[in-house]
């Protein structure tokens, strides 16, 4: 049996602190949706993620998002009260239209 000399031993032990390290990082990222093994590609998104936070957090892309969602919710609101009109045109037509002609059948 040889006998391990403790500055042997000290980096054995560091190497194995070092991969187990580097195991936990890349399983955590890879759990969180990143896969660090082509770091170029996570530097992009992570700028283009910086990108868009500093977007969402501009006052003026909340105004416009604002103004955005109530442009939205009146065109939607005047579509159908336009559709409930129409329906109502055509309702008031047929029934002034079998008003007239039970008129006509009793005028004779």
């Amino acid at each position: 049996m040889t006998a391990v000399t403790p500055d042997l031993n000290h980096e054995i032990m560091k190497q194995v602190a070092t991969e187990a390290a580097k195991e936990a990082v890349a399983e955590l990222f890879l759990k969180l949706g990143l896969d660090i093994s082509n770091p170029i590609e996570v530097q992009r998104d992570m700028a283009a993620l910086r990108a868009v936070s500093e977007r969402i957090n501009d006052p003026e892309m909340l105004n416009d998002m604002t103004y955005l969602r109530e442009l939205r919710v009146t065109s939607e609101s005047i579509k159908s009260k336009t559709l409930l009109t129409l329906v109502g045109i055509v309702v008031a037509g047929i029934c002034s239209a079998l008003v007239l002609g039970i008129k006509s059948l009793f005028a004779q």
